[in-house]
């Protein structure tokens, strides 16, 4: 085999490779790209009206990352997350909360609860272990 044909073989190759993975999503978390974090239809407006059942919230962890990706709570109000890992094949197997100093692990169809009282407003952002799918928790003044 001539040295351009082992060029032109390994040249195919990794064409061949790059385009499976861009068929499969081409993202570093189960080959998939996230969706946009944050859209209105992703969005859950939680407890502003004092309702004490809606301070609970179940979040998915899906293929697509957290579902609703984005909740709205009142401050000093308790609030109860409960999330619920889905997916076999996503990488969000933990989840962070880097505000709260938060870490737990996401076992597959097993909900993870974690209790919260915000006392300042501000935006809260939650995450997978590797950082890559997140999800923010807005906290409103009144």
């Amino acid at each position: 085999m001539t040295r351009s044909t082992r060029e032109f073989i390994a040249a195919l190759g990794a064409t061949l490779v790059l385009t499976l993975i861009a068929e499969m999503g081409g993202g570093a978390c189960g080959f998939k790209t996230p969706p946009p974090r944050t859209t209105p239809a992703h969005t859950r407006i939680v407890n502003l009206h004092a309702d004490p059942a809606a301070a609970d919230v179940t979040i998915k962890v899906t293929d697509n990352g957290f579902e609703p990706a984005r909740i709205q709570v009142k401050k000093d109000t308790p609030v109860r997350l409960t999330f619920l890992r889905t997916s076999k094949t996503t990488c969000a197997t933990k989840v962070l909360i880097p505000d709260q100093k938060i870490s737990k692990d996401l076992p597959l169809n097993e909900p993870v609860v974690v209790e919260l009282t915000f006392k300042q407003a501000g935006d809260v952002t939650f995450m997978c272990g590797e950082k890559m799918y997140k999800g923010q928790i807005v906290v409103a003044q009144d």
